[in-house]
């Protein structure tokens, strides 16, 4: 009965992770956050720069080594009961039980800079991976979809600005596309102290 049970766990933790990372995926998400109290929380949309141009310098094997690579690193500066996952192809949702905006800026920040110090070894060369951040908030189960849109907003504004960069939802600039980069807009370029996991 032991071995049924662990079989079962085996199964379903195989059914609403994604194969290649391990990470949740849009799904089980979803159904995740359904079951924990994480609110309020952050949001964070994260993409990996030009991935494209990783997978044709490299092939797919490369790619699929960098989406690993950028997986482990997101999980490792997470706290255990954060939720990580992939939404499909190189675009990552992150929710942080428990923040507010200046929290998920923290953590994004901290999270821009290990992946662009962290460098991957594939093929006896070495691939630079870079990420850009976009960050809101959720008060609700309710509201996560409009949040990870805001975030998505934020992120596509910091991709436009030269990406390898975090960026919070603005609505004077994310909804508009115009005005001035906000105060908490920075490139990753600063090293950040590791945030306490507790």
């Amino acid at each position: 009965m032991l071995e049924v049970h662990f079989l079962t766990l085996e199964l379903e933790h195989a059914a609403s992770h994604d194969k290649l990372t391990g990470l949740h995926t849009r799904a089980s998400f979803y159904d995740k956050l359904e079951q924990t109290g994480l609110f309020p929380c952050a949001v964070v949309v994260a993409d990996i720069d030009y991935f494209k141009k990783i997978n044709d310098a490299h092939g797919h094997r490369g790619g699929d080594q960098a989406l690993q690579h950028f997986s482990t690193t997101l999980v490792c500066n997470c706290r255990e009961d954060d939720i990580v996952a992939r939404f499909g192809g190189e675009e990552f949702v992150i929710v942080l039980r428990n923040s507010t905006l200046e929290n998920g800026l923290d953590v994004a920040q901290r999270l821009c800079e290990r992946i662009r110090s962290k460098k991957l070894c594939f093929d006896h060369k070495v691939i630079e991976i870079t990420a850009s951040f976009g960050v809101s908030t959720a008060h609700d189960l309710s509201d996560i979809d409009s949040s990870i849109h805001l975030a998505d907003l934020a992120l596509y504004r910091a991709k436009r600005a030269g990406r390898n960069r975090v960026f919070a939802y603005d609505p004077s600039l994310d909804d508009t596309s115009a005005g001035s980069i906000a105060k908490h807009d920075q490139p990753c370029h600063a090293p950040i102290s590791l945030a306490s996991n507790g």
